[in-house]
């Protein structure tokens, strides 16, 4: 796609995605797709097994929120399951070489990984957040409550609004207490609070007394922030269900990723097809520069 691209020329570009649409089969890994699924099925019923479910109602009002202002659902799907089956990769790998890797090594990769699943939920909230406030049929949209968290300067935050702006927003539209609220965006002792401690290095593993230590003193016992990681998962594993709203281990999901992308590709290249029917080579090229500069920024 990218080579298709830089040749700049819109009919090159509607011809290669009409070759992918008809041979949809060569670029789709169903069976792959499927045993991603049932990992993070497996995954599911074990966290279960064990923490039972870890979500509040307030996580699951949050949840049937996104759902409801989310687009296309299998796109959801797609976008969740890549950093939940990146977690589950590296937890894998951590038990699978438990010989190997010390309890400090173990703790600091699951600090780091914490934080990053923490951000990745932050990041596709905000932006479905956003879309929603912006959708001029909706009428929040022209609530000036949200005025400030639709022109925040996102790049100065990692181009996503902070935890506390998301969690004032998703308060706001759901008539929770921003305070008080249980969901794991709230300021009561939660993953918001342990992420804010993890990414500000505000806390250690003392490896003698077997406690993750905070600078301001307060302490953690191994076990309470294992139950937050896995909340954090849990958190993601509700959201794939009401996504696509059948098991995880239903392979007409693998089906409906290859129908979806049959049809996208479609009709991007119909569309790229119309840009050269108007000679608009000039605004692919113009295109083509903003996604490089884009992923630059964003590198």
């Amino acid at each position: 796609m990218d080579e298709e691209l830089h040749k700049q020329s819109p009919l090159l570009v509607s011809h290669f995605l009409k070759k992918v649409a008809n041979n949809i089969d060569n670029y789709i890994d169903t069976t792959r797709i499927n045993n991603v699924n049932k990992r993070v099925a497996e995954m599911e019923e074990g966290i279960s097994a064990t923490y039972g479910s870890l979500l509040t109602n307030d996580d699951l009002e949050i949840l049937k929120l996104l759902h409801q202002v989310g687009g296309d659902s299998l796109y959801d799907f797609l976008e969740i399951a890549g950093p939940l089956y990146f977690s589950l990769e590296i937890i894998d790998d951590l038990n699978s070489h438990k010989e190997i890797y010390s309890e400090k090594i173990k703790l600091s990769s699951s600090f780091w990984l914490f934080d990053v699943l923490f951000e990745q939920i932050l990041h596709m909230i905000d932006r479905r957040l956003i879309n929603f406030l912006n959708d001029p049929n909706n009428p929040k949209a022209h609530d000036s409550y949200y005025n400030r968290f639709k022109n925040l300067e996102r790049k100065q935050y990692h181009n996503q609004a902070t935890a506390g702006s998301i969690n004032y927003v998703l308060s706001k539209i759901l008539s929770l207490d921003p305070k008080k609220n249980l969901s794991i965006f709230g300021h009561i002792d939660n993953p918001a609070n342990l992420r804010n401690r993890i990414s500000h290095s505000n806390l250690f593993f003392d490896s003698r007394r077997n406690k993750i230590v905070c600078l301001d003193g307060s302490e953690y016992e191994i076990e309470d922030f294992v139950k937050e990681f896995m909340k954090l998962l849990q958190f993601l594993f509700e959201w794939i269900r009401l996504t696509v709203n059948r098991p995880l281990t239903d392979p007409q999901i693998s089906k409906d990723v290859s129908k979806d992308l049959l049809s996208s590709m479609n009709i991007m290249s119909n569309l790229y097809r119309r840009e050269h029917r108007f000679y608009r080579n000039r605004r692919l090229a113009s295109l083509i520069l903003w996604i490089e500069e884009e992923s630059t920024s964003n590198t």
